[in-house]
């Protein structure tokens, strides 16, 4: 279980919407798809900033503050080729 309220509820969010996203997918609506897919992975990253105790960017990309998690503080759980072009 995850401790952090908004971390769950941003989580539950990002499953609501792959959801979406497949039946998107499936009625051949690719756009769409792409659109709420992305939306997920937006929210999971945002739940993933606030698991590790920090603020997310209060904007529609997080990938920064995620990826400066992924680098300093997992760096050495990733795999290498990952990290070659960092």
């Amino acid at each position: 279980m995850i401790c952090d309220k908004e971390a769950e509820y941003l989580l539950k969010k990002a499953k609501r919407e792959i959801f979406t996203a497949r039946r998107n997918l499936e009625d051949g609506l690719y756009p769409e798809a792409v659109y709420d897919a992305q939306r997920a992975a937006e929210k999971a990253m945002k739940a993933a900033i606030r698991i590790t105790g920090r603020e997310y960017p209060r904007n529609h990309d997080p990938s920064g503050v995620f990826g400066e998690i992924m680098l300093k503080d997992l760096k050495n759980e990733l795999p290498k080729e990952l990290l070659k072009s960092y």
